[in-house]
């Protein structure tokens, strides 16, 4: 028998909650497809980002939709040799003098492969700059203080979540993207909501505490 070690990696696993306020004009609710199958879903991780992982991450995510198909993989590490060089220049170019903290490899069902750089910026902002392997952009995502979102936005969480705590707010912008995604604490869990600056919501999601074991080389 073969012997190998597994790499235990924790990773926070999204997936939709269930229920959605559909009363308000702000708020919309996505169908979710009726089978994995329908949606193209993927059966299992990405064996690009297990051996990403293998060789040292830093944690690991994955998003769900309603019917349990993966739709986003994520993995953290500090591999800076592992993202491509144009994504290694756009963040540059997009942050000059910026510092980089760490790197994410996802994998994502709409934008395929996608190569993150998060960047301390040379004003001491937390920013994220997300790009394809030709360092395409996609979008650029900051972290920004709750007190300083549209007045919709906290609206909105404030109508969903009346009684939570906001952990961090974040602008995500890109050529085809222009939304905010918000944490926020309920109770024991933590929620994750994509909302638009008018206060329409795109997501909500629960995040749930889990562990993956990988195979070690």
């Amino acid at each position: 028998m073969t012997a190998f070690r597994s790499l235990v990696v924790v990773l926070a696993l999204s997936v939709p909650v269930a229920a959605c306020d559909k009363d308000g004009e702000t708020t919309k609710c996505p169908e979710p497809p009726t089978t994995p199958a329908a949606a193209g879903a993927t059966a299992a991780l990405d064996g690009e980002l297990v051996k990403t992982a293998s060789a040292g991450a830093i944690k690991m995510k994955l998003r769900t939709d309603a019917s349990g198909a993966l739709v986003k993989q994520s993995v953290y590490h500090r591999d800076l040799a592992a993202i491509p060089k144009p994504v290694h220049d756009l963040a540059a170019q997009k942050f000059p003098g910026g510092k980089t903290a760490q790197v994410e490899s996802e994998l994502y069902r709409e934008h395929g492969r996608v190569y993150e750089v998060e960047v301390t910026t040379a004003d001491g902002k937390k920013c994220e700059v997300a790009a394809s392997a030709e360092g395409v952009e996609l979008y650029v995502e900051c972290v920004v203080d709750p007190a300083s979102l549209p007045a919709p936005v906290t609206a909105a969480i404030a109508k969903l979540y009346p009684d939570a705590k906001v952990l961090e707010a974040e602008t995500k912008t890109g050529p085809n993207i222009d939304e905010i995604t918000v944490e926020v604490q309920v109770g024991d869990s933590e929620h994750y909501v994509r909302i638009k600056p008018d206060g329409t919501v795109i997501e909500r999601l629960v995040r749930v505490p889990a562990v993956v074991e990988i195979p070690l080389p």
